[in-house]
C-alpha cells in the first residue's frame, strides 16, 4: 500500500468512526462516509468489503490507539492507586463520546462486532488491571494476600455492566458516575491502610 492509500485509509476510518461514534451505525451508510470524505463508494471499496468490514476495522483501530494512549497515561503515575485514577478518567473520556444509538446498535444489530470489541476489552484491560494490582502490591497500597489473575479477571467482567442498560439505564445513571463509583468500590476493596491514606490525599 502507498503512503498516499495509507494516509485515506487512516482518514476513510477516522471519518467512519467519528459518525459511527456520534451518530450511531445503522443510521450511517456508506454513501453518507462517501460524502463526508469527498469520494465516491467505489473508492471506499478498495479498503473494505462492506460496512461491517468498515466497521470490524474502526474498531481494531480504536482500540490499538485507545489502548496506547492508556499506557501512556499510566506511565507517568506516581503510584498504582493514581494509576487507577488516571484509567478511570481515560475511560469516562472515551465512553462519554460514543452515543446512546451507538451503544445500542452495537448491541442490538452487530453482535459479531461487539464481541470483538469484548474479546480486546477483555484481554487488554485484564493486562493493565493486573499490572496495577502486582504494582499496588509492591509498593504497599494494596493487600499481598489478594490473587491478581483473580481479581483483573473480576474487574473486567464487571466492567461491562456499566454499559448495558438493562442494568443501568442512562435515563438515571450517567455514565461518569457509574464508572466513579465502580473505579472507588474496586479501589476500596484492595487498599491497605498505607494505600487508604493516600487514596484519601486524592480524594481531598
Amino acid at each position: 500500500m502507498s503512503e498516499y492509500q495509507t494516509d485515506q485509509r487512516k482518514q476513510l476510518l477516522e471519518k467512519a468512526a467519528t459518525l459511527f461514534m456520534t451518530i450511531g451505525i445503522k443510521s450511517v451508510s456508506m454513501d453518507d462516509i462517501a460524502k463526508q470524505l469527498g469520494i465516491s463508494k467505489k473508492t471506499i471499496y478498495q479498503y473494505v468489503e462492506n460496512k461491517n468490514d468498515l466497521l470490524s476495522s474502526v474498531i481494531h483501530d480504536f482500540t490499538h490507539r485507545y489502548i496506547s494512549e492508556l499506557n501512556s497515561k499510566r506511565s507517568v503515575a506516581s503510584n498504582a492507586i493514581e494509576e487507577m485514577h488516571l484509567i478511570g478518567k481515560h475511560i469516562t473520556g472515551h465512553l462519554r463520546d460514543i452515543s446512546n444509538a451507538t451503544m445500542h446498535d452495537l448491541q442490538k444489530y452487530y453482535r459479531k462486532e461487539w464481541e470483538i470489541i469484548q474479546d480486546l476489552h477483555k484481554k487488554d484491560l485484564f493486562k493493565i488491571i493486573k499490572e496495577n494490582l502486582e504494582r499496588g502490591q509492591k509498593e504497599g497500597l494494596y493487600r499481598l494476600n489478594l490473587h491478581s489473575e483473580i481479581i483483573a479477571k473480576m474487574y473486567v467482567e464487571s466492567s461491562f455492566i456499566i454499559v448495558n442498560e438493562n442494568i443501568f439505564p442512562l435515563k438515571i445513571f450517567t455514565r461518569e458516575d457509574l464508572i466513579k463509583e465502580f473505579l472507588e468500590y474496586h479501589i476500596h476493596g484492595v487498599v491497605t491502610d498505607k494505600g487508604h491514606k493516600i487514596l484519601k490525599q486524592q480524594n481531598t
